[in-house]
C-alpha cells in the first residue's frame, strides 16, 4: 500500500496475529528466529552439550547376532501331519512376526534371566566385565547387595549375616545364590554385587534384544547388545536355546491337547454312532421292512402290472362286444360269428370253441344235405332239423360270449379293487422312506465322523511324539570382535539440530505470547495504513553515545555542526548527523509525508498510543528535515502535561503556547529560533489546570490559523492519544496525523485503540512511524541497510 492510500478516516484492520487467519510466511519465521537468536542459540548449545556429555559417558557396547529360521520341521518328521489349527491361522497372520514377538516375551526372557543368573550384576565400574560367571539366582530371591573382598588365593563374600569364601574359579555359595569369581581383578581389593529385581532385569534384557526379519524369507536375526563381548554371546545363545525349547514345548503341548480333545470327541462320536445304528434297526423291525425304497419299488411295479392286465381285459371286452354285436346283426351269416370266435379275446375259451366246432359240423352236414345229386330240399325235415341245430348252436355261442364278457367285467372290477388297495398302501410308504433315509444318513454321517476322528487321532499321536518345534538355528551367536560404533559426532550433530528445532519452537511461542508490535508488516496489516518510516537503532561505532551527548549531560563537548546550535539535543539526528541511518530514515519519513496526500500538509499532528514511544523525538526530527528542505516550519509543543520540546532544543519553557492561547503574550513573543535553520519552536508554556479545554478552545483554532499563514508547515507534538484527549481534539482539525509506534513496547491493542480513537473524531491518519531504538526488528531490513555511509550511530529513546 502506498502512503495514505486508505484516505481520510480509514478504519484500521485487525492484525494478522489478532485472528486474520493468514499463514505465517517463511520470511516472517526467519525474522522471528533472528529476533530471538540468543534463545535459539542457547537451546542449540544446551542440547548439543547434553548430547556430547551423554555420548562421551556412554560405555562401549558389543553386539552379538544369531540367525534363526522358522521352518515346519515337525511336518517333515510326521509325514506331512502338521498342526491343522496352525495351518488355518497361517492365512490370517504373519507367523514370522508372531514368533519374533514370542521371542521377546517376558516368559522367555525370564527363563533366560533365571538360567544365566543375570540378576547378579556388578555395582559400579570397579569390577571388570566377565569376572563373574556361572551365577545362579532363584526367581524368588529378594534383592540384596553382596560385598566381595579379594585375597591372594580366594575371594570372600558377605551379605547380612551370611559369609562365604572360595578359591578363584571355584563355586561360591551364599544362601540361595551361587557364582564363580573367575580371577583376581587386578589391583582391586573389594567390590560389590547387586541382586537386581527380576522385573527390572527382564526389562533391561528386552531393551537390548532386537529381532530383524530378512526380507521375503523365513529367516530373522536376533541381536543382543552388552557391555562385554562374551556376555553378549552367552546371553544370546541362551535366548536362542530357550526360544527353541519353548517353541518345541509349546508345539508338543498343542499336540497333546489336540490328541486329548480328539479322543474325547471320538468317544462321543462312537456313542452317537451306536445310537444311530440302534435307531435304524428298531425302525426296520417295527415296520417289518428292510428297505422302504425297495418296498415302494415293488408296489409301484405291481400297480404297473395291474394296469397292464386291466387294459388287456378292457381291450378284450370291447372287442368281444363289438364282434358279438356284429354277429347278432348278421343273422344266419356266419362270417361275423367266425370273426368273433377267431378273435384273441374269445379264441382261448374252450366252451366257445367246442360250440363253434359243433356249429361247423352242423353246417357241413347241412351242406351235404343241400348239395349234390341227391340233395334234399330246404323244406325237408332233415334240413329243417339241421337248421334248428345250427340256430341253437349260434345262440349258445352268443350266450357263451356274453358270459365271457361278464366274466371280464368282474375281473376288471377285481383289478380295480386291488389297484385301490395298493394305492392306499403306497400313500404311507414315502414317510417311511424319508424316516428310514434320515436314520440311515445319520448313521452314515456318524460313521464318517468317527473315521475322520480316528485318522486325526493318529496324526495327533505322531505329532505329540515329535520333540522338535518350528525353530531352526541357522547361525549361532558369536563373540563380537569390536564394539558397536558410538557415532558421537553424529549424536552431537543431531542434538544440535534438535536444540535448534526446540529453540525455534520456543522462539515462535515466545513471539506469539508477545502482545507488542514487532514488525513493519504486522503494523501495516493491523492498522490498515502505511508505515511511513522505520526509525532504526542509532548506535555509533566510531565512538560511543556520549560523543553526541550535551556538555551539561556528561561533561563532554558536542561537536559543532554548521547551521545547528549547540543547544540542540543530539537526538535530533536529522540536524546533527545528516548521513546517518537515523537521519536517512527521517528524510524517508519526510518524503513519504510530502507525497502521501493529494492535498498539501499544512498542519500535522505527531502523537502516539502511550508514553515513551518516541513521538517527541520523531516530531523534532521530522520538523528539522522539513526545515532542511527550505520550508518554514514551526514545531509546537502541545503536550501541556509533560512537555519536552524545550529540553530538546535547550530553551526556556515560558512563555509558550498556554500564554499565547490565553492572550498573555503575542505570537512574536512565544516563537523562538530552534538552532536549526528554518525551524522555529513554540514551547508549552505554563501548565494550565485544564489542558484539554484550553487546546480545544476557539482561541486555539485562531492560533493555528495564524501559524498556517506565517509558516509552510505546523508540526504539533501532542500527548498520547489514549492518555489525554488533547491529541484527538487537535487531530480532528489537522491536515494529517502521524502515529508513532515503538517496536517491542507498544501493545498491539493500544495501537489499534489509538487508531480507532482518531478515526472516531474524523482525523486523517496519514500513516505510522515504527520507532526501533532497542533493535527489536531484524537488522537485515532494508531500512537498516545504510552501510553505504560507513558509519555506526546512536539512537533516540524518547
Amino acid at each position: 500500500m502506498r502512503p495514505g492510500e486508505n484516505g481520510r478516516g480509514a478504519t484500521p484492520t485487525p492484525g494478522a496475529r489478532e485472528g486474520s487467519g493468514e499463514s505465517i510466511s517463511l520470511q516472517e519465521v526467519l525474522r522471528v528466529l533472528r529476533r530471538h537468536l540468543l534463545l535459539v542459540s542457547a537451546f542449540a548449545l544446551a542440547f548439543a552439550g547434553i548430547s556430547a556429555w551423554v555420548a562421551l559417558r556412554t560405555p562401549a557396547s558389543y553386539e552379538s547376532t544369531a540367525t534363526v529360521r522358522l521352518a515346519d520341521l515337525r511336518s517333515g518328521l510326521t509325514g506331512g501331519l502338521g498342526d491343522p489349527v496352525a495351518e488355518r491361522m497361517a492365512g490370517r497372520r504373519d507367523p514370522l512376526l508372531s514368533q519374533m514377538e514370542v521371542m521377546r516375551s517376558r516368559t522367555l526372557v525370564g527363563r533366560v534371566v533365571d538360567r544365566e543368573g543375570l540378576r547378579l550384576q556388578p555395582l559400579g565400574t570397579e569390577l571388570p566385565a566377565g569376572l563373574i560367571r556361572n551365577a545362579k539366582v532363584p526367581a524368588d530371591a529378594p534383592g540384596d547387595t553382596i560385598q566381595l573382598t579379594f585375597g591372594a588365593q580366594q575371594v570372600q563374600a558377605r551379605t547380612g549375616a551370611l559369609r562365604a569364601a572360595a578359591a578363584y574359579g571355584a563355586p561360591l555359595k551364599l544362601g540361595q545364590v551361587s557364582f564363580v569369581v573367575d580371577r583376581l581383578p587386578g589391583d582391586a581389593t573389594s567390590g560389590e554385587l547387586v541382586i537386581a529385581s527380576r522385573s527390572a532385569t527382564i526389562n533391561g534384557l528386552l531393551g537390548r534384544l532386537r529381532a530383524r526379519p530378512r526380507g521375503e524369507t523365513d529367516l530373522f536375526d536376533l541381536v543382543y547388545v552388552a557391555g562385554d563381548p562374551n556376555s553378549a554371546r552367552v546371553v544370546l545363545d541362551a535366548v536362542v536355546e530357550e526360544f527353541q525349547r519353548l517353541n518345541a514345548q509349546a508345539a508338543q503341548l498343542r499336540s497333546r491337547k489336540r490328541r486329548e480333545f480328539i479322543e474325547e470327541q471320538l468317544q462321543q462320536s462312537d456313542r452317537e454312532l451306536a445310537g444311530a445304528q440302534m435307531a435304524l434297526s428298531e425302525f426296520r423291525r417295527n415296520r417289518q421292512v428292510y428297505s422302504s425304497r425297495e418296498q415302494i419299488g415293488q408296489e409301484q411295479q405291481g400297480l404297473r402290472d395291474l394296469e397292464v392286465r386291466r387294459e388287456e381285459l378292457e381291450a378284450d371286452r370291447q372287442t368281444s362286444r363289438m364282434l358279438l354285436a356284429a354277429a347278432e346283426r348278421g343273422g344266419t351269416d356266419t362270417r361275423a360269428l367266425r370273426s368273433l370266435v377267431s378273435s384273441p379275446a374269445v379264441a382261448g375259451n374252450p366252451v366257445i370253441q367246442g360250440l363253434y366246432n359243433q356249429l361247423m359240423a352242423y353246417e357241413a352236414e347241412r351242406d351235404t344235405l343241400t348239395t349234390g345229386r341227391f340233395r334234399s330240399a330246404e323244406e325237408s325235415p332233415a334240413v329243417q332239423r339241421i337248421n334248428q341245430l345250427i340256430a341253437g348252436t349260434q345262440a349258445r355261442i352268443a350266450d357263451a360270449v356274453r358270459s365271457q364278457i361278464q366274466s371280464q367285467d368282474a375281473r376288471i372290477a377285481a383289478l380295480d379293487a386291488i389297484r385301490d388297495r395298493r394305492t392306499s398302501r403306497m400313500s404311507g410308504l414315502p414317510e417311511l422312506e424319508a424316516e428310514e433315509e434320515r436314520l440311515t444318513q445319520q448313521m452314515v454321517t456318524q460313521q464318517e465322523g468317527a473315521n475322520a476322528l480316528r485318522a486325526e487321532l493318529q496324526k495327533a499321536r505322531i505329532a505329540e511324539a515329535v520333540e522338535i518345534g518350528q525353530v531352526e538355528v541357522v547361525d549361532r551367536a558369536s563373540v563380537p570382535a569390536s564394539p558397536v560404533p558410538q557415532h558421537r559426532g553424529l549424536r552431537i550433530f543431531l542434538g544440535l539440530l534438535v536444540g535448534l528445532g526446540v529453540g525455534g519452537v520456543a522462539a515462535i511461542v515466545r513471539e506469539n505470547m508477545n502482545t507488542t508490535v514487532s514488525s513493519r508488516e504486522e503494523l501495516e496489516t493491523m492498522m490498515g495504513v502505511a508505515t511511513l518510516a522505520v526509525i532504526p537503532q542509532i548506535n555509533p561505532a566510531g565512538g560511543s553515545k556520549r560523543s553526541l551527548l550535551r556538555k551539561d549531560g556528561t561533561g563532554e563537548t558536542l561537536p559543532q555542526v554548521a547551521g545547528v546550535s549547540s543547544s540542540v539535543d543530539p537526538s535530533v539526528v536529522a540536524a546533527w548527523h545528516s548521513h546517518t541511518p537515523g537521519a536517512e530514515a527521517y528524510r524517508t519519513l519526510r518524503t513519504n509525508l510530502m507525497f502521501s496526500q493529494s492535498v498539501r500538509l499544512r498542519t500535522m499532528v505527531v502523537t502516539s498510543a502511550g508514553p515513551a514511544d518516541g513521538k517527541t523525538t520523531t516530531s523534532s526530527n521530522v520538523a528539522a528535515t522539513f526545515a532542511q528542505q527550505g520550508m518554514r516550519v514551526v514545531l509546537v509543543d502541545c503536550d501541556l502535561r509533560r512537555p519536552r520540546i524545550h529540553e530538546v532544543f535547550g530553551m526556556d519553557k515560558e512563555p509558550g503556547l498556554s500564554q499565547l492561547i490565553l492572550g498573555y503574550n503575542g505570537v512574536e513573543e512565544v516563537i523562538r529560533p530552534s538552532g536549526v535553520e528554518n525551524l522555529s519552536i513554540i514551547s508549552s508554556g505554563t501548565p494550565p489546570p485544564n489542558p484539554s479545554e484550553l487546546l480545544g478552545s476557539e482561541r486555539m483554532m485562531v492560533v493555528l490559523r495564524d501559524l498556517r499563514e506565517h509558516f509552510d508547515l505546523v508540526v504539533l507534538d501532542t500527548p498520547p492519544v489514549l492518555l489525554a484527549p488533547e491529541a484527538s481534539v487537535l487531530a480532528a482539525g489537522a491536515d494529517g496525523v502521524v502515529l508513532v509506534v515503538r517496536a517491542g513496547v507498544t501493545q498491539r491493542a493500544a495501537a489499534q485503540d489509538a487508531s480507532q480513537q482518531l478515526h472516531t473524531v474524523g482525523a486523517n491518519l496519514v500513516g505510522t512511524v515504527l520507532n526501533d531504538p532497542d533493535a527489536k526488528l531484524p537488522g537485515y531490513s532494508s531500512y537498516y541497510a545504510y552501510r553505504y555511509y560507513g558509519y555506526a550511530y546512536g539512537g533516540a529513546k524518547a
